[in-house]
């Protein structure tokens, strides 16, 4: 009987141990599920925002013809677009409000373009001069060479601030390298 007897509180302990152990073990597996759910439920709640924001690219416009200019180069003509056949387009899913172009300097001068109120998703805009200017811009050869960089500040349907700065260059399919955007108004 002592066999028996150690058998049984053998058996006793294990079932002991394993009435102690199976819900420890499940807390402890339920504890880091959680966990890792809350990470990916963060992860999913920026790629849904980020989704759902505007994307502005700004390009060169081939719809206003009469604003091209040749200019002859040896003997041989060439197209250049002058500043107001830039196109300011939404390619991202959220509305786009209150759209500053910033002052921006080809060379020597500076210019401006006239704001937009709003852009929606998959829209676009002529950008002209503001009223202040008074003459046309021709982006000619030399300019042409000269890098500039046009800053744009806007909101998104929330009412935060984002920025974004354009680059001129010629190895981009638009013509102009994105840099941004960079929201503004995160509270550190």
């Amino acid at each position: 009987m002592e066999t028996l007897g150690t058998t049984t509180e053998a058996f006793n302990f294990a079932k002991q141990a394993l009435t102690f152990l199976i819900p420890f073990a499940t807390a402890f597996i339920l504890f880091f599920t959680l966990l890792e759910s809350k990470a990916q439920k963060e992860l999913i709640r920026k790629q849904q925002t980020y989704s759902e924001l505007p994307l502005l690219r700004l390009q060169w416009s081939d719809k206003d013809v009469n604003d091209i200019f040749l200019i002859l180069k040896k003997d041989k003509p060439e197209k250049f677009y002058s500043y107001t056949d830039l196109k300011m387009i939404n390619v991202g899913n959220g509305l786009a409000r209150d759209v500053k172009i910033g002052t921006f300097k080809i060379g020597k001068e500076k210019h401006k373009l006239k704001s937009v109120d709003i852009l929606a998703s998959n829209d676009s805009v002529q950008l002209r001069y503001g009223t202040n200017l008074k003459q046309k811009g021709v982006l000619d050869d030399e300019n042409y060479k000269h890098k500039f960089v046009v800053p744009v500040k806007y909101k998104d349907v929330e009412g935060s601030s984002w920025s974004v700065k354009f680059e001129l260059n010629v190895d981009y399919n638009d013509g102009f390298r994105v840099i941004g955007p960079k929201r503004l108004d995160i509270i550190v």
